[in-house]
């Protein structure tokens, strides 16, 4: 049976390396620490020199969130208005379209009505919601006069 050193023979451990290795079982931080030694200084992989394709992928890379930056800052491309606060508004206001229409359809125009106007107090210029209110206070004039 082979011995425990000769089982770790390599070209880069020479004797005194391996003397650690037989070491009783007291010395294993020092064991440990010599393996991690050896893993660090001796079997290191070569450095990788980048070719020059790798060369042109991160050139194009770099060309290409460049590109990306100057997209985002054109006005035309994209609206500055464009905030995450404008666009939670403009969920909301959505939402209390379709309440206020679902009211104004199930025959609660008063309820309706006062939707439309939560949706002003959002966006003031929204015009389905003014028409909304048109709608709501006429079915209200209508449905008080037929009674």
């Amino acid at each position: 049976m082979k011995s425990r050193a000769s089982r770790f023979a390599s070209p880069f451990v020479g004797p005194a390396p391996l003397s650690a290795l037989t070491a009783g079982p007291g010395s294993r931080l020092g064991i440990a620490s010599l393996a991690l030694g050896l893993v660090l200084t001796c079997c290191a992989p070569p450095t990788v020199v980048p070719g020059p394709a790798a060369v042109s992928q991160r050139q194009a890379q770099a060309q290409a969130q460049a590109q990306a930056q100057a997209q985002a800052q054109d006005p035309i491309r994209t609206n500055p208005s464009l905030t995450p606060a404008h666009e939670r508004n403009v969920d909301q206001v959505r939402r209390l379209l379709y309440t206020a229409q679902g009211q104004f359809d199930l025959g609660n125009f008063e309820a309706a009505r006062t939707t439309y106007q939560n949706v002003l107090a959002i966006d003031p210029s929204n015009q389905r919601a003014r028409q909304g209110i048109r709608n709501a206070q006429n079915a209200i004039y209508n449905s008080t006069k037929t009674r």
